[in-house]
């Protein structure tokens, strides 16, 4: 009678995973400070050329572990979670066409607004920031629209509903956009905040939590 062997869970598979990258990311800090140390003793030696080198080639190196670990971390904490369980239909949108002087007097000023949606008819069609307003001068916000100063919706980050937070986070990058629209073809049907991605993974970390599991 022969006896089959159970393949790995997926759960099993994601830890193995985790602890390989950790493994190799760990490796990769712990080389890159050997060729520090061998760089100085280079530089002491009078080759100063190899030991900049050596400097550079551990700096890259450094940062490349470095990144994986924080790519690893997020990732443990996020795991499969989509973009519709942090994401908030409770917005503020401004329609297209709106005067600079109209938007800050209705919509940013009183809801302490970043970033905002612009829209025509529900579709979203640009999203405009606190810095995008600030190039106009203030004795035109009554008779500048937005339009003229809005990202245009070819060039703004969005995501879906059904889209994994790590994929927002991505289109996050280091930008200073504090919002994601959330699009369902085409319509605005949310916004996810940077805030609520980073407030969830400091939680999950906070419980000792890997949402993979």
């Amino acid at each position: 009678m022969s006896c089959r062997r159970s393949s790995p869970s997926r759960a099993s598979r994601a830890r193995d995973r985790v602890a390989a990258t950790r493994i190799a990311a760990r490796g990769g800090q712990l080389v890159a400070g050997l060729m520090v140390v061998y760089g100085v003793s280079r530089a002491l030696d009078g080759e100063a050329m190899t030991g900049l080198w050596m400097f550079l080639i551990a700096y890259f190196l450094y940062g490349a572990a470095s990144q994986a670990l924080q790519q690893e971390r997020v990732t443990a904490a996020v795991g499969s979670v989509r973009v519709a369980q942090l994401m908030t239909t409770n917005f503020r949108s401004a329609p297209a066409g709106i005067s600079i002087g109209q938007l800050i007097r209705d919509v940013v000023l009183p809801n302490n607004l970043q970033a905002i949606p612009i829209v025509a008819h529900d579709r979203l069609v640009g999203l405009v920031r606190i810095t995008d307003l600030r190039k106009v001068e203030q004795d035109q916000w009554a008779t500048t629209s937005v339009d003229a100063v809005m990202t245009p919706v070819s060039e703004v980050a969005t995501v879906t509903p059904d889209e994994q937070i790590v994929a927002a986070i991505e289109r996050f990058g280091g930008g200073d956009v504090p919002l994601l629209p959330v699009v369902d073809h085409g319509s605005l049907v949310g916004v996810l905040f940077r805030d609520a991605v980073v407030g969830y993974v400091r939680m999950q970390e906070t419980l000792g939590l890997d949402a993979r599991r």
